[in-house]
């Protein structure tokens, strides 16, 4: 079955395509909060091995324990982190929250 003929049958069902491939899509990541200046954006991350600063070659990068990680810019932090290999933002109802 080919992304368009499954699409298809998504929409058939009133669901996009993202959202049926979801779940296979995020097998194997971590929750984690990618913190966008104030804004905290709930999403799924992919993580790598563990890196110390500085991060020459990584945008952003995750702190933290599982279940509990942020993704952070890399720039300017000078504890170790973990590469973020593949990341996906989670579209909630709520949306992003204020950090505070």
């Amino acid at each position: 079955m080919t992304f368009d003929e499954v699409g298809r049958v998504a929409g058939h069902f009133g669901e996009t395509l993202s959202q049926v491939l979801e779940p296979s899509l995020a097998h194997g990541m971590e929750r984690a909060v990618m913190m966008v200046g104030e804004l905290k954006v709930p999403c799924e991350v992919m993580l790598g091995e563990l890196l110390q600063p500085p991060f020459a070659n990584e945008n952003v990068v995750a702190i933290g324990v599982p279940g509990s990680f942020q993704v952070v810019p890399a720039t300017a932090l000078s504890l170790p982190a973990r590469r973020v290999t593949r990341l996906f933002v989670r579209f909630e109802e709520q949306g992003p929250t204020r950090a505070g």
